[in-house]
């Protein structure tokens, strides 16, 4: 038995159905590409079990196959090479390569795997869909984990489809999303091969049941009364400037007048809380006195939370931090009320890994002033936010990771995120990273308070619906915070055993089944 077709025209398909998937994620959200391309990788590995050395053949094939859908859904990350050309304009191409040839390997595994035990039909097909889920599984963890773009981020944060994270978080929806199309390409697949009808209809039958249960699930919890709003009013402000602006020297005053002028806008001034992005001065703002005093002067009695750089001099020498710090005016006076160092920083943004072997080719991370970020003091602590409450803090790229925020049934209750989109450009870089973000509201039933520069700075209630929004421009944003969920959501509770769950069941049901072909 030999495969059907040759492999140079099933390598363009593979690599043509990954790319395609890439119309499922934001900013497009057009989710029936994912199960076309899931139908094709399927398909793609059935025919590799025939070919000459199908374990190799399934790796390249599922390795093709991904390497198409992140070269298309992560192409933005060419643009933080473009910030500062002279020194990384050349590696924009490198990495443009290198970060989905790597994040495919995962799918490669996958692929080499499924081809192993081998299999056909619905049960096939399951299988492949459980081995991709724990591929994503790995790939979210592994080297600091980079869980971007998985087969849940297909539904737009705060639609019906999106509320079963609430349940399961967004890892578990990845997982039933997966099984759903997986049967639902397998009575695809049957039907275009002639098999009998109910080759077709039974599989078909249960992945739209599937499908239309997180629908029916979505659409009975957002007819939910909300939980009314009982915090203060809190602002979230941009200044409308791109991240190769921000750089350039001569845009330091005009930035720094810029935030200074939004506190006294009509929406911040009924604020008790204004929230400027990740490092919203292009410097150590905590060394210029002159600064700190002007904002203590505009600010009145009113509190600021900044994204920004700080410098530390401890024990083992100087230490640059990303830090989230909190303002406020009390009996003590102008002080610094409450601190966050970012925990979870960005391989070669913040800081680079191998860190001799790369000094010796003369490379920096991306943000730098002198030396690497180091990270901050783990398990993260919440940040006091005086009038406001104690909140659980993500700087930047720490809102893609489910499970971040602060536990504990004393815990806060809302979230902070400040971000920098500039880096990612200006469309579906910051898109995907605003809808990851508002994944974390839903997961852990708290609104989300979200400043972010060159993408959507928004207040965002339990369920990730967006209140409050501006993007792209200079301005602010308020609302009043909204109100968590009254207990605590399921994925609070138990995390990711229900993902652990799913995915146990869908491989053991493609064991069970991947000789059925009808």
């Amino acid at each position: 038995m030999t495969g059907k077709g040759p492999a140079w025209a099933w390598a363009l398909g593979l690599f043509g159905g990954g790319a395609l998937t890439g119309l499922a994620f934001a900013p497009f959200h057009i989710a029936p590409t994912y199960l076309i391309g899931l139908a094709v990788l399927i398909a793609g590995l059935t025919d590799a079990q025939a070919r000459a050395r199908p374990i190799r053949a399934g790796f390249w094939r599922g390795w093709l196959f991904a390497f198409g859908m992140f070269l298309a859904g992560l192409n933005w990350v060419a643009n933080a090479f473009f910030v500062d050309p002279e020194k990384f304009a050349a590696l924009a191409i490198p990495a443009l390569l290198a970060l989905p040839g790597g994040l495919a390997l995962f799918w490669g595994a996958a692929g080499a795997l499924a081809v192993r035990i081998g299999g056909r039909g619905v049960g096939f097909a399951c299988l492949v869909a459980g081995l991709v889920g724990a591929a994503e599984l790995a790939r979210s963890h592994v080297l600091t984990g980079f869980p971007w773009n998985l087969a849940g981020h297909i539904w737009p944060a705060g639609g019906a489809m999106s509320q079963t994270a609430a349940l399961i978080g967004a890892q578990g929806l990845s997982v039933l999303t997966l099984a759903a199309f997986a049967l639902l390409a397998a009575g695809v697949l049957a039907a275009l091969g002639r098999r009998p009808i109910r080759a077709t209809a039974g599989p078909v039958i249960l992945g739209g049941a599937l499908v239309g249960a997180m629908a029916g699930f979505g659409v009975w919890r957002l007819a939910q009364p909300a939980p009314v709003p009982d915090g203060p009013v809190v602002a979230v402000v941009e200044a409308g400037y791109s991240q190769v602006e921000k750089w350039d020297p001569a845009n330091a005053l005009p930035i720094t007048r810029t935030y200074l002028d939004l506190l006294d806008a009509p929406q911040a001034r009924s604020a008790a809380l204004i929230v400027w992005p990740e490092g919203a001065l292009p410097y150590l703002m905590l060394e210029q006195p002159e600064v700190m005093a002007a904002i203590e002067a505009r600010l009145g009695g009113r509190t600021l939370a900044a994204g920004l750089a700080r410098r530390d001099q401890g024990p083992g020498g100087e230490r640059l931090y990303n830090s989230l710090a909190v303002f406020a005016r009390d009996a003590r006076g102008f002080h610094i009320a409450g601190l966050y160092d970012k925990v979870h920083l960005v391989p070669f943004g913040e800081y680079v890994p191998f860190g001799a072997v790369f000094d010796a080719l003369n490379l920096r991370s991306l943000v730098s002033y002198g030396t690497d970020f180091s990270p901050g003091p783990s398990p993260r602590p919440a940040l006091a936010v005086p009038g406001v409450g104690p909140a659980a803090p993500l700087i930047c790229y720490e809102a893609i990771f489910p499970g971040a925020a602060v536990r504990g049934a004393n815990g806060p209750r809302w979230l902070l995120n400040v971000s920098v989109d500039a880096w990612f450009g200006t469309f579906a870089g910051p898109a995907q990273h605003f809808k990851l973000a508002r994944y974390r509201a839903i997961e852990e039933g708290r609104p989300l308070v979200r400043a972010a520069s060159g993408g959507t700075s928004a207040i965002v209630d339990s369920r990730g619906r967006v209140l409050a929004s501006i993007s792209g421009a200079a301005g602010v944003a308020a609302h009043r915070l909204p109100a968590a969920q009254a207990s605590p959501s399921p994925f609070i509770r138990y995390g990711g055993a229900g993902t652990a769950v799913l995915l146990l069941a869908l491989l053991a049901s493609g064991l069970a089944l991947r000789q059925r072909t009808d």
